[in-house]
């Protein structure tokens, strides 16, 4: 990799790094319920939803309470897009009169979609541009990289919380860790994120698609060749007979893009507006739209990893994560495993059992005490850079390394 590379991996880590805390503890306060810069703007909307939507947000669930909640929306949220695209041909914001998917005349797959883009998967077995209503696109697939994200995320926090909570049988509530993911998390960020691919040149509007004419007339294209009842025109054995044919007309695709761009990258979502996705020059047009977008995927997931240590109250497990997240990442960084340690896996458990290992040998001396000595200032700084500063930076790589050769010999990672 050249210097240029390294640089770019270096400002992009330190971008991600900067956010990593703040990100954390703001997420840790909205999960916690606490007050938080949104608070005065916010909090009264959130009430209001729990009004309407009959949720009480002070009771909490259980861990099959809460798994269930998720089972039913997301059945629900699936049969809806479901229902969306197949009947899109009649419904309104369709410049383009495309049909309802499946239909003869459009052959994507909408079941597929609809469990697609419900699990986060966002994989697109069709054009978008050519097989989707701007309506599809916003109230259905833009949605979906909301309401799939907020459930992602609300899964991370009840997982944290079953982590942190010694003695308790609740989880908290779905209904709550979904309307706060959306309403403090997704939104403000993404409405923030469309404005800034707009000024950047990110489409985003309700117009028909142009029709230009190419400048360039020798440009030509292999179709099917087709009769006159509009049928294809076979061979002998059977296959399809093919023509050129001269392209003199492009049409121009547009839509609600930059909208649709900023969930799909906050929220780690696939499936965008193009059937280019991100490669596409109305997502993606600038340098910075391309940096914006990478840092947007990655914002989320580093901030939950210091969520973890807050919520915890074990720090240094969330970093350890954060460490092997970004490992998993950028291959080029196991240059820095100077430990040689198996995988980032092992790794995160090694950490995590010799952190353990340490507090539990550290509670007999908790117990005990400590014998005073009297010593000078001067001795007393020397013993303890010596016993603790040495000490702290030798024993935890011996131990974690010696911990990863037994978990690696046992095959536990």
């Amino acid at each position: 990799m050249t210097i240029n590379g390294w640089l770019q991996i270096l400002l992009f880590f330190i971008l991600i790094l900067l956010v990593t805390k703040p990100l954390g503890v703001f997420m840790t306060r909205v999960f916690n319920g606490e007050r938080n810069l949104l608070s005065p703007i916010l909090l009264p909307i959130e009430r209001l939803i729990y009004k309407i939507c009959g949720v009480d947000a002070k009771s909490e669930t259980n861990w099959k309470e809460y798994t269930l909640s998720i089972i039913l929306f997301s059945v629900v949220s699936c049969i809806v897009l479901f229902l969306l695209q197949r009947f899109q041909g009649i419904l309104p914001f369709n410049t383009q009169e495309l049909s309802g998917v499946d239909v003869a005349a459009n052959t994507g797959s909408a079941f597929n979609t609809g469990v697609s883009f419900l699990t986060n998967t966002n994989w697109q077995s069709y054009t978008p541009e050519t097989t989707m209503s701007y309506l599809t696109q916003m109230s259905g697939l833009a949605y979906q990289n909301f309401a799939s994200a907020a459930v992602g995320i609300a899964i991370a926090i009840a997982f944290i919380r079953g982590i942190a909570r010694k003695e308790s049988e609740t989880i908290g509530n779905f209904w709550v860790d979904f309307v706060r993911a959306n309403l403090y998390i997704l939104l403000p960020f993404c409405l923030i994120g469309a404005l800034l691919l707009v000024s950047q040149g990110v489409v985003q509007n309700f117009n028909a698609y142009d029709t230009a004419t190419l400048v360039d007339k020798t440009i030509t294209v292999e179709v099917d060749k087709k009769v006159a009842d509009g049928n294809m025109l076979t061979d002998a054995s059977g296959e399809n007979t093919k023509e050129t044919q001269a392209v003199k007309t492009q049409t121009i695709a547009q839509g609600p893009v930059a909208s649709q761009e900023a969930i799909k990258m906050w929220g780690t979502n696939g499936g965008g507006f193009f059937n280019a996705n991100s490669a596409h020059p109305f997502e993606n047009p600038t340098p910075l739209t391309n940096l914006l977008a990478m840092f947007a995927i990655f914002a989320i997931s580093a901030g939950l990893t210091y969520t973890l240590g807050q919520m915890t109250g074990f720090q240094r497990h969330g970093w350890a994560v954060f460490a092997a997240m970004f490992l998993l990442t950028f291959p080029q960084l196991q240059a820095l495993n100077i430990m040689n340690l198996k995988s980032p896996e092992s790794a995160i458990l090694s950490a995590v059992i010799f952190n353990a290992v340490v507090i539990i040998c550290l509670i007999p001396l908790a117990l005990r005490g400590v014998k005073y000595r009297p010593l000078s200032a001067e001795k007393l700084l020397q013993r303890n850079l010596m016993v603790y500063g040495l000490g702290g930076l030798v024993v935890p790589f011996i131990g974690i390394k010696i911990i990863d050769l037994i978990i690696t010999t046992l095959g536990l990672a």
